[in-house]
């Protein structure tokens, strides 16, 4: 959908932002409860579910926020986060550019991640992966964790649903795989229309800058084959999903200007 920046500042100056995330949250809402009713009904079913999107999409903020609504359930669930499982950074081989391909399915350790996610499935303790962008490195939780009988595993990452890959040996009808990414532009001045994956480019700036050790910068250079990866790694799997969440907030462009 096409919506207008004009009609957003229209709201701030009139003091009715309130009312504006008010509207974008119920938005979301609406979504979250067609999932969580989706998922509670199946519950026999599902033991994994799959959350996979372009890159700065809102992955993890959406996955954390329908796991615990889906506790509230009285359920139980685990986030696992793909980016945990990267090869170390010194084992990753640089294009002819020099640049690191950090959208490839080459660069996750399928085989540990296959191991972990079977183990939890069958209800054993595992010491999960943790990746660390600043060091380049993974290594192993000190605290073992395992699921619930009846527990659910939450997968979110770029390549979640890329199952052939990623899931060897795993009964895909126990599977259940949500798409997400922003689906609004906006109209400004002039006729401008700043399209969904630009949203994404400003989100991942700022995400980059406060939390992964990137400056600006580098997040620029690597853009252009973020988005190759996107056409290659993501889009011809988005058929896989059952869902597809629109992870647009109408009043995010102002704070993210901030």
């Amino acid at each position: 959908m096409v919506k207008s920046i004009e009609h957003i500042n229209e709201y701030i100056l009139s003091g009715r932002a309130d009312k504006l995330i008010a509207e974008a949250e119920s938005f979301h809402e609406k979504q979250y409860q067609k999932l969580i009713n989706e998922i509670t009904e199946n519950s026999d079913v599902y033991k994994v579910i799959c959350i996979a999107g372009p890159s700065s999409s809102g992955k993890t903020i959406f996955t954390n926020t329908l796991m615990r609504k889906i506790r509230a359930q009285g359920m139980d669930s685990m986030v696992i986060s793909m980016d945990n499982y990267f090869i170390d950074k010194s084992k990753i081989e640089p294009d002819e550019f020099g640049k690191y391909d950090f959208e490839s399915v080459d660069i996750i350790d399928t085989e540990l991640f296959n191991s972990q996610i079977n183990s939890l499935i069958c209800g054993e303790k595992v010491h999960l992966s943790e990746y660390s962008f600043f060091s380049g490195k993974k290594k192993f939780g000190k605290n073992a964790v395992s699921l619930g009988k009846n527990g659910i595993i939450f997968i979110e990452g770029i390549h979640a649903l890329n199952y052939d890959t990623l899931f060897s040996g795993m009964d895909k009808k126990n599977m259940y795989g949500i798409y997400i990414s922003p689906e609004d532009s906006y109209k400004g001045d002039g006729g401008y229309i700043l399209q969904p994956h630009q949203i994404r480019l400003i989100r991942r700036v700022v995400r980059d800058s406060c939390y992964r050790n990137c400056g600006i910068s580098g997040t620029l250079n690597m853009w252009d084959s973020v988005r190759v990866g996107e056409y290659k790694y993501i889009y011809p799997y988005r058929k896989n999903a059952q869902f597809c969440f629109n992870s647009s907030l109408e009043y995010e462009l102002p704070v993210l200007k901030k």
